[in-house]
């Protein structure tokens, strides 16, 4: 899968969009191959083309910081995956293209995050946000409500 992504920097320039998609499926793959480490290279290098193409403040920005703070998440580095997860929540919220169950995943990663830190105040109320999105977009019977349910 390099061998794509040096092709089209060959071909299109390392600057093209085509270059910085490339690095995020090659970052989605690593990362599903649990290369945690690699796979921070290729996001991190992805999020960088995307915040130069397109702006902070764009949809594919959110979803690399996203993937980002998950593996920091498992690495254990929380402030860092608040950190990105907070950021890819602001993308969000502005309406770029953002949906509210995405957001709901976000809050939901973020508050287990500040549970992890201890600030339990913190955790309830993004919690709580989270729950009364989900409750809206997916009913009071779905699985995904239940989980937020036995975090409140």
């Amino acid at each position: 899968c390099t061998e794509a992504l040096r092709i089209r920097r060959l071909n299109l320039g390392a600057d093209h969009m085509d270059v910085a998609d490339a690095l995020y499926n090659i970052g989605n793959i690593l990362d599903e191959w649990g290369k945690d480490d690699q796979a921070l290279k290729f996001y991190g290098e992805a999020v960088l083309l995307y915040r130069s193409k397109l702006g902070n403040d764009d949809i594919e920005v959110a979803n690399c910081l996203q993937y980002i703070g998950s593996i920091h998440e498992r690495k254990k580095e929380h402030n860092r995956a608040i950190s990105c997860f907070t950021e890819s929540l602001r993308i969000h919220q502005k309406g770029q293209k953002g949906n509210n169950l995405e957001m709901a995943n976000i809050l939901y990663s973020l508050g287990k995050l500040h549970q992890s830190t201890g600030d339990h105040d913190k955790a309830l109320e993004i919690f709580a946000q989270c729950l009364r999105i989900r409750k809206r977009e997916l009913g009071d019977e779905d699985l995904e409500v239940a989980a937020v349910c036995e975090k409140v």
